[in-house]
């Protein structure tokens, strides 16, 4: 299946414990651990428990939405507590899903 931006935010969000805005620029995705019993998740550990992979990250990344860092545990993306926090460009986000400001808290 091709990769496609639009479907790769639909499932980032349908997936997403939490879309939060930050500096009202920037649309973090929160997604954390489902199992607290068993030992902390790498980052592709948690992306793969929910069905995500790092090619979709690198597609995204490929088309402008992600926002990366060189402290990233995965691109466009870090592990804190638990939680998975991908970060992307909200201009970019809002050509996809345009009502993405209805679900941020």
């Amino acid at each position: 299946m091709k990769l496609n931006t639009t479907d790769i935010l639909h499932k980032l969000d349908n997936r997403s414990d939490l879309v939060c805005l930050d500096n009202e620029n920037v649309v973090r995705w929160c997604i954390g651990q489902d199992d607290n019993k068993d030992r902390d998740k790498t980052a592709r550990g948690i992306l793969h428990q929910h069905g995500l992979k790092v090619s979709e990250l690198k597609h995204l990344d490929a088309d402008g939405v992600l926002v990366t860092d060189d402290n990233d545990d995965v691109l466009g993306g870090i592990v804190d507590d638990r939680c998975l926090h991908i970060t992307t460009k909200l201009s970019e986000v809002q050509k996809h899903l345009p009502n993405i400001l209805d679900k941020v808290c």
